[in-house]
């Protein structure tokens, strides 16, 4: 039996042009989930950064997850992309969608195979990982302002940490 822990968190993430800035949790083992929404509100212009907002879950080096980003060509919309390991792909592309007033929801799920699946804009894909444990969530945005908003992160709790929770909480002995 093991019980879940929830945390829910909330970034405005707003830089300038050029310019980037991240938020890092660490997080409790054994996550599970990870759900939330990110919205662009206001894309800025530069000659060598695009507009880009990132959810990635990382274990050690290796990181997976997604990019929102807005393509000089297509400046009413945002490419939603799956970011795997390099061995399996590294970025791709699954979507494109209209951005403006439009949050954009996301999910990233860790299987009992320890592969982690991607949900986002309608479409699910697995990121090709095997046996994720991650430890550390990030959420980072350039060359705008975007709103990672109701970001939902819960993690399993074995036994064992939920009995030593107990312990640590318990009253003092009696002498």
């Amino acid at each position: 039996m093991a019980d879940s822990i929830e945390q829910t968190f909330e970034f405005d993430c707003d830089v300038s042009a050029g310019k980037a800035s991240d938020w890092v949790g660490t997080v409790v083992p054994r996550l599970q989930h990870v759900k939330g929404s990110v919205e662009l509100l206001e894309p800025r212009d530069h000659e060598r950064w695009w507009p880009v907002a990132s959810v990635f879950l990382f274990q050690g080096a290796q990181q997976v997850g997604l990019q929102l980003f807005r393509d000089r060509q297509q400046q009413d919309k945002l490419q939603v992309a799956a970011l795997r390991p390099e061995s399996e792909g590294g970025r791709s592309v699954l979507t494109s969608v209209p951005w403006k007033g439009l949050p954009i929801v996301f999910e990233l799920s860790v299987k009992e195979s320890g592969d982690v699946e991607l949900t986002v804009a309608g479409k699910a894909t697995l990121l090709g990982v095997k046996d994720m444990d991650a430890r550390k969530l990030a959420l980072s945005c350039s060359t705008a302002q975007f709103k990672f908003k109701d970001v939902v992160v819960r993690s399993e709790r074995t036994q064992q940490g939920v009995a030593a929770d107990r312990r640590e909480n318990a009253a003092p002995a009696e002498r």
